[in-house]
């Protein structure tokens, strides 16, 4: 278990799935669905809220996931990150290194 916040491993465990967009069809660079087979414990407006800035703030570490993820994996531990030496934590915040 991880001591780190993976901010796609948590939006997973509430029911919003993230992935990245295709471009062909007109979607955003990463685009957020939401499990409707989970019952959402919260009230949905918490729910989006909490989605929304998740999102918002951890933006550029959830771009670096998916940018070092392949079609095995499609997207990488912040564990995964901080030992191969892409991201580093200072005072407890994530610093993007490469």
């Amino acid at each position: 278990m991880t001591k780190y916040f993976d901010p796609v491993r948590a939006m997973e465990k509430r029911g919003a799935l993230v992935r990245l967009g295709d471009p062909a069809k007109g979607e955003p660079d990463l685009v957020v669905e939401h499990d409707t087979a989970r019952p959402i414990n919260r009230g949905a407006g918490r729910h989006m809220q909490w989605v929304a800035t998740v999102m918002d703030r951890y933006n550029a570490l959830i771009r670096l996931q998916f940018a070092k993820g392949t079609p095995a994996c499609p997207y990488r531990s912040v564990q995964w990150l901080i030992s191969h030496g892409y991201v580093r934590v200072v005072d407890g915040r994530y610093q993007l290194v490469k």
